[in-house]
């Protein structure tokens, strides 16, 4: 719908990081959300989008346990069997200061949809009652395939069997590995001695990262597992995910740390090539039907 093209985005990208990401964290939201509504539209929604099927993942982050929430541009599978999707109605009464345009594809502002979804926690402040969706599908693989499998399930239900759609090749992109580096033994036990209170500290703040990290997984076994569902069900599955030499922070601003990256990138790609040609060729000679997770 917007026809942005990449240099575009990665333009956008770099006006965002400098005025947006600006001062102590949390972040300052409007400076964002203005960006987002000159860049999507201050009126565009969900349903606007036509051409793909688009699920944009949040959390729902006012009650325990948090609830992956799925942003969608069509009907979701409970109401496509008639019955009324309970995750909107939570949404209305736990949202209902957004007023209604957070409910319904027709009614879901764009620009709203993006800041619910990239309301990271300590680096913007929550969105209503969503939070980023990368704090339970950062790697949204087996989400979306979940997600095609419930919705063709309700189709065949209800008669609709023409709109079945059946995957043909899954393309996962990763925003960058970093390096792995050793840390500290992860202690957490009572010290005993006064000294070993700096011990306790730095164990209880190591298991903190450990369990963020965790809960925040793309790579690794959460590649591994997407590949081997892929495989069972005979659906060619490329990952592209460049390792990277370093650890880059989500709110780095520094031009010349971004530039690196975006070279090693570039390099990874073109070690890649081959891969890349047999997308390009499987995906150029089947028909273009589309399920795009964010």
């Amino acid at each position: 719908m917007l026809s942005k093209t990449l240099m575009e985005c990665m333009g956008m990208y770099f006006r965002l990081k400098d005025q947006a990401m600006t001062g102590n964290r949390p972040y300052n939201s409007e400076p964002l959300e203005n960006i987002l509504k000159e860049t999507l539209g201050p009126t565009s929604v969900m349903a606007d989008i036509r051409d793909i099927k688009l699920t944009v993942t949040t959390v729902l982050g006012d009650r325990k346990p948090a609830e992956l929430y799925l942003f969608r541009n069509y009907e979701s599978p409970a109401l496509i069997m008639g019955a009324n999707d309970s995750a909107n109605k939570t949404v209305r009464s736990s949202c209902a200061h957004l007023g209604e345009a957070m409910v319904g594809p027709e009614m879901q502002y764009l620009w709203k949809v993006a800041r619910a979804s990239g309301a990271a926690p300590s680096y913007f402040k929550q969105f209503g009652c969503f939070l980023d969706g990368g704090l339970i599908a950062n790697n949204p693989t087996l989400d979306t395939l979940t997600e095609i499998h419930r919705r063709n399930v309700a189709l065949h239900a209800v008669g609709r069997r023409s709109e079945v759609f059946k995957p043909t090749t899954l393309v996962s992109m990763g925003t960058g590995i970093p390096p792995t580096v050793n840390v500290r033994e992860i202690d957490v036990c009572r010290p005993e001695r006064i000294w070993d209170y700096s011990r306790l500290v730095s164990g209880i703040s190591a298991l903190g990262n450990l369990l963020v990290d965790q809960a925040t997984a793309s790579d690794a076994h959460v590649v591994d597992r997407a590949k081997a569902w892929c495989s069972m069900i005979g659906l060619p599955y490329f990952r592209f995910c460049p390792p990277l030499s370093s650890d880059i922070a989500m709110d780095e601003t520094s031009d010349e740390t971004l530039v690196h990256m975006l070279w090693e990138t570039k390099v990874y790609m073109r070690r890649r090539t081959y891969d890349v040609q047999v997308l390009a060729k499987r995906l150029l000679h089947q028909p273009v039907h589309s399920h795009v997770s964010l």
